[in-house]
């Protein structure tokens, strides 16, 4: 039975909004640390500070490690501005608190259907621009039904809030923050983290083998690196 001294690591997804793309990661935690996923409202077109208190309303009581990854980096750095305390600690994956690569968010904003896009698009392709490395037909499935479960004008919506959205604050945060990023992430660059680096005074980065999708490429690295803060907190 858990209690209000247990640590949950609270997940938050990527652009897509949904928790199936954690599938990898959540198997690799099972049985070692408690885990919860909070999946966006599939069919609101909420704001990054709308998306804030959705989450505040669904975290669960006690502890808390907080996991957000790429889109999702700036809805935690919402909640950290409001003051959470029931936050002890963040890992930013793949996130960003400003636009990355603005080029590249103009040119996705211009295709009419990202949803339909991404379904679509042959494999080879899908693997050279989402992953960047080989990956197995069950992580592209993967991809693809996370992607189904979203209508494509949500992807839209989120693409807009990122290419529009600057976070900043002018008070450095308290909370410990790992900053975790695929090597060979092609979405959102090395700079990224330099932000996190200087807005968080206890800040650690850790590169691991595998792209954007680290979390779904290389999900025993990244559940190591998760359960050891997990443990250091505990200790």
């Amino acid at each position: 039975m858990s209690t209000d001294r247990d640590i949950t690591v609270v997940l938050l997804p990527g652009l897509h909004g949904t928790g199936r793309l954690f599938e990898p990661l959540a198997s690799t935690l099972s049985g070692q640390v408690p885990t919860q996923v909070i999946a966006y409202p599939p069919n609101e077109r909420l704001s990054i500070a709308a998306c804030a208190r959705f989450v505040a309303s669904q975290l669960p009581k006690g502890r808390i490690v907080l996991l957000a990854e790429s889109f999702s980096g700036l809805v935690a750095l919402t909640l950290l501005a409001w003051g959470t305390p029931s936050i002890e600690a963040v890992v930013f994956c793949g996130s960003f608190a400003e636009p990355p690569r603005r080029w590249l968010l103009r040119l996705a904003l211009l295709v009419p259907n990202v949803g339909w896009l991404i379904r679509w698009t042959p494999k080879f392709l899908l693997r050279g621009v989402c992953f960047g490395a080989p990956v197995s037909r069950e992580q592209l499935t993967l991809l693809r039904a996370a992607v189904q479960e979203v209508p494509s004008a949500m992807l839209t919506h989120r693409l807009r809030l990122v290419s529009t959205t600057r976070f900043s604050t002018e008070t450095p945060f308290e909370v410990p923050c790992c900053y975790l990023r695929g090597r060979q992430d092609h979405f959102v660059p090395l700079r990224a983290a330099r932000w996190f680096e200087r807005h968080f005074k206890r800040f650690t980065l850790e590169e691991v083998e595998g792209p954007h999708f680290v979390l779904q490429t290389n999900p025993a690295a990244c559940a190591r690196l998760i359960t050891g803060i997990v443990k250091d907190i505990e200790s």
